[in-house]
């Protein structure tokens, strides 16, 4: 009987022992799935470490190159700046000289149109004078019947400004000279009725 008790007390050792052993031996597995799923982990965390250091590298390179970057900016935008002030003085200059031509061109202007009223004056004048020491019953075989001033068309002179300075019409003074235009030339004569 002690033999029997000593072999069911051997086999549930044996038992014991070889549950102990199965169970160590799953939890070793366990353990090891673990620790690979851990090493797995750790590797992926590692790539994605790596990764972002490289990322974070190259933004640390970009950053210090935006100084430099800005820098360039700064000197293209005052660079550009001195350029466009250089540009608003030439225009402001090109403008002057452009209104000191006109006003230049103005008074040469009025200077032609007083030299022409002088000398329309002048003719007139001097028609005037000719006419009145001559005899107005001389017949000339020009102008229609009537009273008229013999005037010679000076450089410049128009109908209209000839009109104005013997107070008559510019058709008048056509019909008088029988014009069918406007046209006068220098030296023509002409005759201009004269005013009653």
């Amino acid at each position: 009987m002690i033999n029997k008790l000593c072999y069911v007390s051997a086999l549930t050792l044996t038992f014991g022992l070889l549950c102990g052993c199965e169970t160590i031996q799953l939890g070793n597995q366990q353990q090891d799935t673990k620790i690979r799923s851990l090493t797995a982990s750790t590797q992926e965390n590692a790539r994605a470490f790596e990764i972002h250091s490289q990322k974070i590298q190259r933004l640390q390179e970009d950053s210090a190159a935006l100084p430099g970057k800005i820098d360039s900016l700064q000197r293209q935008i005052n660079y550009i700046y001195e350029q466009n002030q250089q540009q608003a003085k030439e225009i402001a200059n090109m403008r002057a000289e452009l209104a000191g031509e006109r006003q230049q061109r103005q008074t040469q202007l009025n200077q032609m149109v007083q030299t022409v009223a002088e000398q329309t004056a002048k003719a007139v004048n001097s028609a005037a004078a000719a006419n009145d020491n001559s005899s107005n019953t001389k017949a000339d075989s020009g102008p229609p019947p009537g009273k008229y001033y013999k005037y010679q068309v000076q450089a410049g002179a128009t109908l209209i400004a000839i009109a104005k300075a013997y107070k008559v019409s510019v058709d008048d003074i056509k019909k008088a000279n029988r014009m069918k235009d406007d046209f006068i030339r220098t030296g023509q004569t002409l005759y201009i009725p004269q005013a009653d």
